[in-house]
């Protein structure tokens, strides 16, 4: 694990590495920012599909 974590669909979703971010200034490292697996970013946009259709359209499943 990299100490870093991200929410998705409400819930902490560890990741397994961290990138530097470079200072386009400087060139130097800033700051790190975590990585994501292949699997987050699908998982990420089905909970937000899930909350906007609970939430604005009163629909339990996807319309999507």
């Amino acid at each position: 694990m990299s100490g870093f974590t991200m929410t998705i669909g409400g819930a902490a979703a560890g990741t397994a590495a961290a990138s530097g971010v470079i200072n386009p200034a400087t060139g130097r490292p800033r700051a790190a920012a975590p990585e994501c697996s292949r699997e987050q970013p699908d998982a990420a946009f089905a909970a937000a599909v899930a909350r906007a259709n609970a939430t604005h359209f009163g629909l339990s499943g996807s319309v999507f």
